[in-house]
């Protein structure tokens, strides 16, 4: 059997088409040395929006008391560092296997979500949504530095309830 070889077509020759090439570069070369300081600004920029926070833990104040609720099911107190996130105060208590909890980190601002509390998951209209001292919170657990004395509630709610 022989083989079939598809050649490309081209209205010019190689030597034709390198010239065009080299015409064109030299024309454009302003305009694509912008480009690429626009790509090379939009990567930089991409990478300070979308880092993750740096966890602040302020080892010269003393430790915070905050307490957590879950639902009406569980409720705890516990001292963290001074700058301590809700996220921090999930995974101490589970370090010290008093909660068990499920996040999928979402990078840079969006940071940590919770996926699941003491085995109970989020589904398709359910969902843990956190309260800070009674009110709902307006970020994610990850970017929220909890003050002493705070009460972060986990309630499981409807979409109808968000």
């Amino acid at each position: 059997m022989k083989a079939i070889r598809l050649h490309s077509v081209s209205l010019f020759s190689a030597r034709e088409e390198c010239f065009f090439m080299k015409m064109f570069f030299q024309k454009h070369k302003y305009h694509l040395a912008i480009l690429a300081g626009l790509l090379v600004l939009a990567a930089v920029s991409a990478y300070y929006t979308y880092r993750a926070p740096p966890l602040i833990v302020d080892s010269q104040s003393p430790p915070i008391t905050v307490s957590l609720r879950v639902d009406e099911t569980f409720e705890a107190r516990t001292e963290l560092p001074a700058g301590a996130t809700v996220f921090t105060l999930l995974a101490t208590l589970q370090k010290n296997d008093q909660l068990s909890f499920r996040a999928k980190d979402f990078g840079g601002a969006l940071g940590q979500f919770i996926e699941e509390i003491n085995g109970t998951p989020n589904s398709n209209d359910r969902y843990w949504i956190y309260y800070i001292n009674n009110q709902k919170a307006r970020v994610g657990v990850s970017n929220y530095t909890l003050q002493a004395g705070d009460v972060i509630t986990w309630k499981y709610e409807t979409e109808k309830d968000i």
